[in-house]
């Protein structure tokens, strides 16, 4: 059996924490008449930093 390799399944977590960053995000995105325009460019920022996470657990699961 193969060594695990740490750092990989840190960054697992990591993408799957940034996964859910998107999913909390994308009502701000899509009601933006709902909230100020800091709060809305706020959660663009990181609904828009975290979209590599998905690709990122295609590049790691192999």
């Amino acid at each position: 059996m193969q060594e695990k390799i740490h750092w990989i399944t840190n960054l697992r977590g990591i993408a799957c924490m940034m996964v859910v960053m998107i999913h909390s995000t994308s009502w701000y995105i899509t009601h933006p008449h709902a909230i100020t325009l800091m709060e809305w460019d706020i959660a663009n920022l990181l609904n828009s930093a975290s979209r590599v996470s998905v690709p990122l657990f295609f590049m790691i699961s192999g």
